[in-house]
Parts: C-alpha cells; structure tokens; sequence
C-alpha cells in the first residue's frame, strides 16, 4: 500500500530535508525566460505587500532511501529556487554578509549545519539536486560561483534571474532570503541538543552494560591444582 503523506513546508526547510534525485525518464529542465519572470515578478511583488508566504505549489517526493528523495514533480520549481538561491548567495558574498552566504550555501549544498563554509570553497561541496545528466554540468556551476555557458534555458533563467537580484539592495535580499537568521539559530541550537542527547544515551547504554554484565564484588581468581612431575 502507498502511503502519501501531505504536508506544508517552506523551501528552506524542504531543502533541508535531505538530497534530491530527478529520475531518468523525466525531461530537463525546461522553463522558459517568462516563467521565471513571472515567478520572480510574483515573488518581489509578495514582498513589497509584507506577506509572510508565497505559495510555491506542490511538490510530490519519493523517499527512496533514509534522506534521501526522488522529484516526481516539481523539478523546474526546485531548480529554479536553486538558482535563485545561488545569486543570492553571490550577492551576499559581495555584500560581506558572512551569515546569510553560509545559510544560502547550506541550502543548496548538502553541508553540515555546524560547518564553517565559503562560496570560494563551493568546488569542494556536494548540490542537494542532482538534475538530470544533460543539465548537470551547468547547474552546478551556477550553484558554485562560476562562469556560465550563453545558451540553454538554464542559462536564459540564470540572465533573468541575475537582472532581478542584482538590482536589489542588501536589506532587500534579506528579505527575500526566506531563511530568517533566528530560524536558523532555533534549528542549530536543535541539532546540537540532538547531538548531546545520543551522546548521552550512547554513554548511558555502555555504562547500563557494564553494571548488567558485571559482578557487584571481586570474584577470588580459581587457581588451577599444582601437579608434581613423577621422574
């Protein structure tokens, strides 16, 4: 029996959750320049409004292993917040605003929450997304600072989006940014907790074995008899 399980999460969350794959058989990515514009026209005119959501649509995921998920739908939604992300983060990195480049990386990189991590050193990290092997190449090098290509349509929603951000001030893109600083510290702050627990419950379970298995006083050590050799 298939078990779906619906729920309402923001991207940053989402992305959080795990890595994602887009199964062979479905097509790259494949907006167009308008779409984009009108997701990023949405999305500006949601945040000068003072709205506190944007409603994204539906994605549908296939949990194929412990973190790790299939895009079933909702590729050309997931990538193109990736892209978004990614000139945000560039933008954050020449703003000197350490913080939100961190938060921006650690979305779109598969990176420990604790990790000290730098746009410069995004060569070393792992995307979250694994596009198809067509849109492979080029999506991670938007998503690692570098040069791209000037054809294809990652490459026409990457220009779309470049004209949008690059006219944003800094207090604007952390606005649009949806990762709040705070939400960020509460989800750090859990994970250690976390971490401190299992700890503690490792060192419990070793000391709980100990007591179990071990006598409650020193046993005398049984000597074995001495023989006398008969010559």
């Amino acid at each position: 029996m298939t078990v779906i399980d619906a729920k309402s999460h923001n991207f940053s969350h989402l992305f959080l959750s795990g890595t994602f794959s887009v199964p062979w058989h479905q097509r790259k990515y494949d907006w167009k320049r308008e779409n984009v514009e009108e997701l990023l026209d949405d999305l500006t005119a949601a945040l000068r409004s003072d709205k506190n959501c944007y409603f994204l649509g539906a994605i549908v995921l296939v949990e194929r292993q412990e973190r790790q998920w299939e895009i079933n739908d909702g590729q050309q939604r997931m990538v193109t917040f990736c892209l978004i992300c990614a000139r945000l983060c560039r933008l954050f990195q020449s703003n000197n605003d350490e913080q939100c480049e961190s938060q921006a990386l650690k979305l779109l990189f598969d990176l420990s929450q604790t990790a000290v991590v730098s746009l410069d050193e995004a060569e070393h990290y792992q995307p979250r997304i694994k596009p198809p092997r067509d849109d492979k190449n080029r999506f991670n090098l938007m998503l690692r600072g570098k040069n791209i290509g000037t054809n294809g349509k990652l490459t026409d929603a990457w220009k779309a989006i470049d004209r949008t951000i690059s006219a944003l001030d800094a207090a604007t893109a952390r606005s649009l940014f949806d990762f709040e600083p705070e939400e960020y510290q509460q989800l750090s702050e859990l994970k250690h907790q976390q971490e401190r627990s299992l700890a503690w419950l490792g060192r419990q379970a070793i000391l709980d074995y100990i007591e179990k298995h071990s006598p409650s006083s020193p046993q005398p050590i049984a000597k074995a008899p001495r023989q006398e050799s008969r010559l």
